[in-house]
């Protein structure tokens, strides 16, 4: 037992030497832009730079890919409404927003939100949300933007999808490249996932202490992003270790049988629909109309310099735009 408690003993301290030697590259990035340092917009456009070399430079002003993750963590214990913790996966969880680079980097997370929480709203309770708007009117005048899926409203800083775009329209090839740069924040979260075991079953830590892992998580991740040492065969173990590859576990040490929920599994998406929108404010209505003025522009460029999606066997779209094979 002694030694149990001494694990996790230094299994915590590790966790808070983690977030307070760290710390995600947009906290002083935008704070900055925010202060009125206009020299941190080049920092950004050197990240939108690496988003836009797949289309030759057409799809210009990427500076970031957003989504939102769904893991899986105990009943919690320490609030009052645990039943807003259940997702629609049917298990407690934690909604987790993150925006990601081109490097798969993650440029900042917000772990905290309530797992039934739909993608939109976690997104519009966070702090940095309340930052650019803010920074809005910078942002709209150098056509930078971050890239979602159909769950985000739509606004000049945060671009999304085409609803129900036509195989080989200007609106098509829009969520072609749109797609290219958001699948980013996909194979970060893959990477994520692979590379920190802890994840791959339930978090059976008390709430808080859950959303500091998953901080110190990501954090650590891009430290092994921006480092990259020369390992040999063990990086690319590491780099190609999947949850799939570890027997899920039948038996307790006491032979019991062990809870359906400590199974392996990864961590999932979630809230991928739009939100049905309440009445619009002035303001929404402005923001989307600044968010639609811009991706009509963007579209309009792309297709006129024959910037389209290829074309495939058996490639059909859904309601929302988005490509995939029967």
């Amino acid at each position: 037992m002694s030694g149990t408690s001494s694990v996790y003993r230094y299994f915590h301290s590790f966790i808070d030497w983690i977030d307070e030697t760290f710390d995600f590259p947009w906290v002083d990035l935008i704070k900055r832009l925010s202060d009125g340092d206009l020299s941190a917009l080049n920092e950004l456009k050197e990240i939108g730079a690496e988003f836009s070399v797949d289309s030759i430079g057409c799809f210009m002003g990427c500076i970031g890919a957003i989504d939102g993750l769904a893991t899986r963590i105990k009943c919690p214990s320490n609030v009052t409404d645990f039943g807003n913790y259940f997702c629609r996966k049917n298990f407690y969880a934690l909604n987790v927003q993150a925006i990601c680079d081109r490097k798969e980097r993650i440029l900042w997370i917000s772990p905290g939100h309530q797992g039934s929480t739909h993608d939109s709203t976690a997104w519009h309770n966070t702090h940095l949300k309340s930052e650019f708007e803010k920074i809005h009117d910078i942002l709209k005048a150098h056509g930078l933007f971050i890239v979602g899926d159909s769950a985000y409203p739509l606004s000049a800083y945060l671009q999304v999808p085409y609803y129900n775009a036509k195989p080989g329209s200007p609106e098509d090839a829009f969520n072609f490249w749109l797609s290219n740069s958001r699948i980013q924040i996909e194979c970060t979260f893959g990477k994520f996932i692979s590379r920190f075991g802890i994840f791959w079953r339930t978090l059976k830590f008390d709430l808080f202490r859950s959303v500091d892992i998953i901080k110190a998580s990501a954090k650590l991740l891009n430290f092994l992003v921006d480092c990259r040492e020369n390992m040999g065969e063990h990086d690319m173990f590491l780099r190609n270790l999947s949850f799939r590859d570890v027997d899920p576990a039948t038996k307790t040490h006491a032979g019991k049988e062990e809870d359906v929920e400590d199974m392996t599994f990864p961590l999932v998406t979630d809230n991928t629909k739009p939100k049905p929108s309440g009445r619009p404010v002035a303001e929404i209505k402005k923001r989307e109309a600044d968010g639609r003025a811009l991706r009509d522009n963007i579209c309009t460029s792309l297709y006129a310099s024959g910037n389209v999606r290829p074309k495939a066997k058996r490639m059909k779209y859904n309601d929302f735009g988005h490509a995939y094979f029967e």
